[in-house]
């Protein structure tokens, strides 16, 4: 498989998510990835581009890298000092559960914070067929 990248930016609304979602599936569609990618990829997407709409700031970007080891899913924004927080479980709460569900379909994921902003990114290997 050809590695490839995309990058694009995102409005701060929560009605940016599902063209986000399109522009995943095109670039994926594009450089035929694994069909077993896309689902859990639009799943990890969606979790993480809400959160920066939800607790970061703008402007906000996406960035998707298809490699022969699997996909990987960035998003920065400009909340250098605000990092991701995966909480413990708690039946009561009805938000919050993103974090826990992007851990269990990733390889792996984590933040990387910058002066100006952060990356909080997601990985997912292929899985064999």
């Amino acid at each position: 498989m050809e590695p490839s990248a995309i990058r694009f930016g995102i409005p701060p609304s929560t009605a940016s998510v599902g063209p986000a979602r399109d522009k995943l599936r095109q670039a994926l569609a594009a450089c035929t990835a694994p069909l077993e990618l896309v689902g859990d990829a639009e799943l990890v997407l969606t979790e993480l581009v809400t959160n920066a709409i939800q607790h970061a700031a703008p402007p906000i970007e996406v960035e998707l890298r298809l490699e022969d080891q699997g996909l990987t899913v960035e998003v920065i924004d400009h909340s250098p000092g605000v990092p991701p927080c995966l909480q413990p479980p708690d039946l009561d709460r009805i938000g919050g559960w993103g974090l826990a569900i992007l851990a269990t379909v990733t390889e792996a994921w984590g933040f990387t914070a910058h002066p100006e902003h952060k990356v909080v990114w997601a990985r997912l290997a292929h899985r064999p067929a």
